[in-house]
């Protein structure tokens, strides 16, 4: 296990030293998930939740939210667990150990104002699962299909207005607006990341809910490093957590694993 940080080092989490780790795209997809201006979602679910990271920037960001994890991994679903304890954040959390779909039948048809995944996912077709490790194949060996899942479950956990928020690579982008489509679900809002001004994306973001089709905003890229290797300053300020307001002061501390 190793020891990181998110938000600037206001919250800690323990992963794994091995197998899927925790990458850059999880902090910034709970910032994409509160744009400003928004009403705050009151309970947020994270389908396929890891460790924990997405759930904790959400809950830090979100005093008053109750915030329910969903992981199928055993080992996963503990350190979720013992990382929201560690932070203080374990009154209003629940983590539960089961497979994203069928979710809505344990906690509840229409319970969520916000649903968010980072959904595992390799093209095991295109070979991007060689020589990852017994441990990673397990952890992120969901096929093109496997988007399907988190996307139904999203679509029945939503309430009236709710929203649905996700990471995926820049290849799937076209997998993925199928399975919102097909899973009664509108894409919104799209946000791509680049890891520099002149890379090609590397994953996108997605706000989808239940609507009428059109409507689509895509929203200006993020890039995450400049000249050199330092952070871009907007990049920088959502991984510091300096772009939420709600939470008060800023720690400038160091970014953890980023």
């Amino acid at each position: 296990m190793t020891e990181d940080a998110l938000l600037g080092g206001r919250l800690s989490y323990r992963q794994p030293a091995r197998g899927y780790r925790v990458g850059l795209e999880a902090p910034l997809l709970a910032a994409f998930a509160l744009p400003r201006g928004r009403r705050p979602p009151r309970v947020v679910v994270d389908l396929g939740a890891g460790p924990g990271a997405v759930a904790l920037c959400l809950a830090f960001q979100l005093p008053r939210a109750r915030v329910v994890l969903v992981e199928r991994d055993p080992l996963h679903a503990a350190l979720a667990r013992d990382n929201l304890e560690r932070n203080g954040l374990g009154d209003r959390s629940q983590v539960h150990e089961r497979d994203a779909q069928g979710s809505e039948e344990v906690l509840g048809r229409g319970v969520a104002d916000l649903v968010v995944s980072n959904p595992p996912w390799f093209d095991r077709a295109g070979g991007q699962l060689e020589a990852q490790g017994e441990v990673r194949e397990a952890s992120r060996g969901l096929d093109a299909r496997g988007f399907m899942p988190f996307c139904q479950s999203a679509r029945q956990l939503l309430g009236r207005g709710g929203r649905f928020c996700m990471a995926a690579p820049a290849p799937a982008l076209a997998t993925v607006l199928a399975a919102l489509e097909d899973a009664g679900l509108v894409a919104k809002r799209l946000r791509w990341l680049h890891a520099r001004r002149e890379a090609l994306a590397q994953v996108f973001f997605v706000e989808a809910l239940a609507g009428k089709p059109g409507g689509l905003v895509v929203e200006a890229p993020w890039f995450v490093r400049g000249t050199g290797e330092e952070f871009t300053p907007e990049v920088r300020a959502l991984l510091w957590g300096e772009a939420f307001p709600r939470r008060g002061g800023c720690s400038r501390g160091a970014p953890g694993s980023w």
